[in-house]
Protein backbone atom coordinates (compact mmCIF):
# COMPACT_ATOMS: atom_id res chain seq x y z
CA UNK A 1 0.00 0.00 0.00
CA UNK A 2 1.36 3.40 -0.93
CA UNK A 3 2.40 5.63 1.96
CA UNK A 4 -0.01 8.40 0.92
CA UNK A 5 -3.01 6.06 1.04
CA UNK A 6 -1.86 4.63 4.36
CA UNK A 7 -1.60 8.18 5.71
CA UNK A 8 -5.15 8.99 4.53
CA UNK A 9 -6.42 5.80 6.16
CA UNK A 10 -4.80 6.80 9.47
CA UNK A 11 -6.21 10.34 9.19
CA UNK A 12 -9.67 8.90 8.51
CA UNK A 13 -9.34 6.62 11.53
CA UNK A 14 -8.45 9.61 13.72
CA UNK A 15 -11.55 11.45 12.50
CA UNK A 16 -13.70 8.34 13.04
CA UNK A 17 -12.33 7.99 16.59
CA UNK A 18 -13.02 11.67 17.25
CA UNK A 19 -16.74 11.17 16.66
CA UNK A 20 -17.18 7.53 17.72
CA UNK A 21 -14.51 7.36 20.43
CA UNK A 22 -16.95 7.25 23.33
CA UNK A 23 -18.29 3.92 22.04
CA UNK A 24 -15.59 2.45 19.85
CA UNK A 25 -11.98 2.96 18.75
CA UNK A 26 -10.51 1.97 15.41
CA UNK A 27 -6.87 1.20 14.66
CA UNK A 28 -5.03 0.14 11.50
CA UNK A 29 -3.57 -3.33 12.14
CA UNK A 30 -2.14 -4.35 8.77
CA UNK A 31 -2.10 -3.37 5.12
CA UNK A 32 -0.88 -4.70 1.82
CA UNK A 33 -1.31 -3.71 -1.82
CA UNK A 34 -5.13 -3.58 -1.99
CA UNK A 35 -6.38 -4.60 1.45
CA UNK A 36 -6.08 -3.46 5.03
CA UNK A 37 -7.37 -4.60 8.39
CA UNK A 38 -8.82 -2.33 11.05
CA UNK A 39 -9.37 -3.35 14.68
CA UNK A 40 -12.54 -1.95 16.22
CA UNK A 41 -12.89 -2.27 19.97
CA UNK A 42 -15.17 -0.80 22.59
CA UNK A 43 -18.71 -0.94 23.88
CA UNK A 44 -20.60 -1.26 20.61
CA UNK A 45 -24.21 -0.19 20.35
CA UNK A 46 -25.56 -3.45 18.91
CA UNK A 47 -29.08 -2.07 18.54
CA UNK A 48 -27.74 0.53 16.10
CA UNK A 49 -26.24 -2.22 13.96
CA UNK A 50 -22.76 -3.57 14.37
CA UNK A 51 -21.85 -3.31 10.70
CA UNK A 52 -22.88 0.36 10.65
CA UNK A 53 -19.64 1.25 12.46
CA UNK A 54 -17.62 -0.54 9.79
CA UNK A 55 -19.66 1.09 7.02
CA UNK A 56 -19.18 4.55 8.56
CA UNK A 57 -15.42 4.22 8.30
CA UNK A 58 -15.73 2.88 4.74
CA UNK A 59 -17.79 5.91 3.70
CA UNK A 60 -15.33 8.28 5.36
CA UNK A 61 -12.45 6.62 3.49
CA UNK A 62 -14.30 6.87 0.19
CA UNK A 63 -15.01 10.55 0.79
CA UNK A 64 -11.37 11.33 1.59
CA UNK A 65 -9.75 9.25 -1.17
CA UNK A 66 -12.24 9.19 -4.03
CA UNK A 67 -11.69 5.42 -4.16
CA UNK A 68 -14.28 2.70 -3.63
CA UNK A 69 -13.87 0.22 -0.78
CA UNK A 70 -15.74 -2.85 0.34
CA UNK A 71 -15.84 -4.77 3.56
CA UNK A 72 -14.29 -8.05 2.57
CA UNK A 73 -14.68 -9.80 5.91
CA UNK A 74 -15.18 -9.17 9.61
CA UNK A 75 -14.93 -11.35 12.66
CA UNK A 76 -14.95 -11.05 16.41
CA UNK A 77 -11.44 -11.60 17.75
CA UNK A 78 -12.05 -10.96 21.47
CA UNK A 79 -14.94 -9.71 23.51
CA UNK A 80 -15.93 -6.27 22.19
CA UNK A 81 -13.20 -6.45 19.52
CA UNK A 82 -13.68 -7.00 15.79
CA UNK A 83 -11.18 -7.26 12.96
CA UNK A 84 -12.51 -5.85 9.70
CA UNK A 85 -10.78 -6.42 6.39
CA UNK A 86 -11.38 -3.78 3.72
CA UNK A 87 -10.37 -3.93 0.09
CA UNK A 88 -10.07 -1.35 -2.66
CA UNK A 89 -12.42 -2.11 -5.55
Amino acid sequence: MKNHLKSVINTSIKEFNKYRGAEIQAKLISSDKNTFTIRFCGSFCYTCGLVDYFEDLKLLLQEKTGLKFKIQDYRESDQDTYLVKYSII
